[in-house]
């Protein structure tokens, strides 16, 4: 008797259960379906540094720490308006730099670059054009930073020049006198 009883209420609500997971595929697909299709371009970059003879800790240390530093750097205004105008996105350097994300692999020099957008073909660009332009920006700042101090070698070897060319001019008079101070020479 109790059995039966069992079977009863569970077929009184059997439409229940049947209908829950109906309604919840349902809303996950109406919900999927209305999301728009977005693809993700992605590049990884290693970071170098200037090679040393000696590779130790510190060096291996100052890698990572560089690495870091371009992670925060790549997604920055300056990288993502050169992009912009790289590519003729008509997009600005903020929408842009929310496409793109970049990550540290850890424990490696190694960073990851992904671009998602609705365009693959956009996404793979960007994801390559963001590498090449933040390069050539690095470079361009390191040269610029050599450049002022090569400027101020060249205005001291210069300024070394004027004095020995005036110590031996000074020198010249002083042999060509009559009487020459060997002392003053």
């Amino acid at each position: 008797m109790e059995l039966r009883r069992y079977i009863a209420l569970a077929w009184k609500w059997a439409w229940l259960v049947v209908l829950c997971p109906l309604l919840a595929a349902g809303t996950a697909y109406v919900t999927i379906k209305r999301q728009p299709i977005t693809y993700q371009g992605a590049t990884t970059l290693l970071v170098n540094q200037a090679l040393s003879t000696t590779q130790d800790y510190g060096a291996l240390l100052t890698g990572e720490r560089l690495a870091r530093t371009y992670v925060q750097l790549l997604t920055k205004r300056p990288v993502m308006e050169e992009v912009a105008r790289t590519l003729n996105l008509s997009v600005s350097p903020g929408a842009l730099a929310r496409k793109v994300s970049a990550s540290l692999v850890r424990d490696t020099q190694l960073i990851i670059l992904r671009v998602v957008d609705r365009d693959p073909a956009q996404a793979r660009e960007i994801a390559n054009t963001i590498p090449v332009v933040f390069s050539k920006q690095s470079e361009e700042m390191q040269l610029s930073r050599y450049s002022s101090s090569k400027e101020n070698l060249q205005e001291q070897l210069e300024a070394v020049n004027a004095e020995t060319a005036s110590t031996r001019a000074n020198l010249d008079s002083l042999r060509a006198s009559p009487n020459p101070d060997q002392a003053e020479i």
